[in-house]
């Protein structure tokens, strides 16, 4: 099952819904909530749609609170039998083999075991041309990366049967966090679950003016990105992901429910060698070297 979020999308959507059609070895179902489009993108999905038998392809209306909510919103929507769900953004273009690749890679995993697959992504500029590598995990995933750093890109994300009952089962238990992508891998990790990166490209990632995130790729990309951390987004967003985590802390295992309340006193640590005491002790980290020192500089400056 494919859960695409809609908003606005019309500019982009018919390339990535011919992508997904195009997708070889699987056979796909697409589950779309659009939040409150103005533009003609649920036109060009209902043509899409005509495309197909009933019921391959349908269109629900979003919560209308944010894209975080109306991925988590899709989710709930899903069929209790649905083995695999993979989210997808409206403005992407999917590899045809990208869905039986994270199949295959997440059926190394036990069934009982909650598990994400993720991928690798070429970066393009809004034509599509001139696509470059992503930066890839350099270090293991896991939660202690997970409470500092998304590498789990929601575009490129697959989860298994375990993980979207895992994230279901907290629903409604959890406060609202700002990515959804970041939410699950932080949940599945913290779960003692898998995430499992794939190193082959799974799509062009299209770079434009309407992107909510965009790469951080390059010098220009990271000091941008640098530039809204330290404005403040950093803690802002961490202090939502510790906030659902900490009305779930039932759910994290023992280990890592430790690195936890080790990480949230660290950031609560008055002056700045108890911070980066604690931060050390807690055991996180970034996966690139300049993401590391980052990490330093914002626990320094209390913007962690």
């Amino acid at each position: 099952m494919v859960l695409l979020a809609l908003k606005d999308g019309e500019a982009f959507l018919q390339a990535q819904l011919d992508s997904i059609a195009m997708q070889r070895g699987i056979r796909w179902e697409l589950l779309v909530s659009d939040d409150g489009s103005t533009d003609a993108g649920p036109d060009i999905l209902r043509a899409f749609a005509s495309r197909f038998p009933p019921g391959q392809v349908r269109m629900i209306p979003g919560p209308g609170r944010g894209a975080a909510e109306n991925f988590l919103h899709l989710l709930r929507a899903t069929d209790p039998s649905v083995p695999f769900v993979a989210f997808s953004d409206q403005d992407d273009v999917w590899m045809p083999d990208k869905l039986v690749r994270a199949r295959e890679r997440l059926a190394e995993c036990p069934a009982h075991l909650p598990a994400l697959g993720f991928g690798h992504r070429l970066r393009c500029d809004s034509r599509l041309a001139r696509p470059r590598p992503c930066s890839t995990p350099r270090r293991a995933t896991g939660f202690r990366n997970a409470m500092v750093q998304n590498i789990a890109a929601g575009n490129t994300l697959l989860l298994n049967r375990a993980a979207i009952d895992l994230v279901l089962r907290h629903e409604a238990a959890r406060a609202p966090v700002p990515l959804h992508d970041w939410w699950i891998y932080l949940l599945v990790t913290g779960a003692g679950g898998r995430a499992i990166p794939d190193p082959q490209p799974q799509l062009l990632y299209r770079q434009h003016r309407g992107n909510m995130l965009g790469a951080c790729n390059g010098a220009r990309g990271r000091l941008r990105h640098m530039m809204q951390s330290l404005s403040g987004r950093s803690r802002r967003w961490n202090d939502a992901n510790l906030a659902a985590l900490s009305s779930l802390r039932g759910a994290l295992t023992p280990e890592n429910r430790a690195a936890f309340d080790r990480f949230t006193a660290a950031r609560r640590a008055p002056g700045l060698a108890r911070r980066l005491r604690g931060l050390r002790a807690s055991g996180v980290y970034r996966h690139s070297r300049a993401g590391q020192l980052a990490l330093w500089l914002l626990a320094a400056l209390n913007r962690l």
